[in-house]
Formats: C-alpha cells, sequence, structure tokens
C-alpha cells in the first residue's frame, strides 16, 4: 500500500510542478509544445465522521448503522454518471497529464482481513 500510495503521491506533485511551470510562462515561449494538466476532485463520495464516531465509541452496535449510512451517501452522489462526464471532459480537452484528488478504492469484506489491497 506504501508503494501505491508513494507512486500516486510522485504522481500529483508531478502535475502539480508542471502547472505549476506552466502558468509562469509567458504566452509566446515560441514553437515549444505546451504541456496541458487537468487536474480534478473526485469526492469520495461520503462524510466519513459518521463511521469514525461510531468506531471511536468503542460501541460496535453503532458502527454498522455508520457504515450503511456513509455507504447510501456514497451511492447517492453517482460516481458512474459523473465519471462518464469527466471522461467527456478528458477528451474534450486532451490533456498531457491528469491529477486526480480524492480517489478513493470500497470495498467490503467479512471478515475484515486488515488493509491489504492487494487481495
Amino acid at each position: 500500500m506504501l508503494k501505491r500510495t508513494s507512486v500516486f503521491l510522485g504522481i500529483l506533485l508531478t502535475a502539480t510542478f508542471f502547472d505549476l511551470a506552466r502558468a509562469e510562462q509567458p504566452d509566446d515561449v515560441g514553437s515549444a509544445k505546451r504541456l496541458t494538466v487537468m487536474k480534478q476532485n473526485l469526492y469520495l463520495g461520503a462524510d466519513l465522521t459518521p463511521a469514525v464516531a461510531a468506531i471511536m465509541s468503542g460501541d460496535p452496535n453503532q458502527i454498522p448503522p455508520a457504515i450503511s449510512q456513509v455507504w447510501a451517501n456514497v451511492q447517492a452522489t453517482d460516481f458512474p454518471t459523473r465519471a462518464r462526464a469527466l471522461a467527456r471532459e478528458i477528451e474534450r480537452s486532451r490533456p498531457d497529464l491528469i491529477g486526480l484528488q480524492e480517489a478513493a478504492y470500497w470495498r467490503s469484506e467479512f471478515p475484515f482481513d486488515g488493509f491489504d489491497l492487494d487481495a
């Protein structure tokens, strides 16, 4: 997981660097190709506060309804529809580099085996 996080952060930092460098260049830089960067906040889909509060409460009976509330909010944000709109925007603008914020990987499992993303 640390390796994936490091790669992801590296990509985001690279995108930010190129975006800042491009912003500082004058418009008449000659015939050099300009690097275009798109930044997009995907929004993870819900406020996680209810789930965190339930977990921290120490009462295991509070966890399932809190998680259900968070998951209902994730579904209500309708990521598939938002993703199609983002794909159209990417196709229309054809950026050289895309930086994503709040990209989330949602999964469920029982029994819980930890945070092994390669499973």
